[in-house]
């Protein structure tokens, strides 16, 4: 099963970046957290794969005519 969601520290190799750089998009609000108590940061699964999949177009989103 896969995780539902990653540690800061979990998440950063995932994107291919530092800590630091996931500290500053998540400062900046470009990446969602959920506090888990005082010390704890949860940034979910699909926050990642969003995040990913739009810098993987190049900052593009893909329009759906569903």
């Amino acid at each position: 099963m896969e995780k539902l969601a990653y540690t800061v520290a979990e998440a950063a190799p995932i994107l291919g970046i530092s800590k630091t750089s996931l500290y500053e998009l998540i400062e900046a609000g470009v990446i969602a957290t959920y506090p888990l108590g005082k010390k704890k940061t949860l940034i979910a699964s699909q926050t990642l794969e969003d995040y990913a999949d739009f810098f993987y177009r190049d900052g593009g989103y893909e329009v759906c005519d569903d």
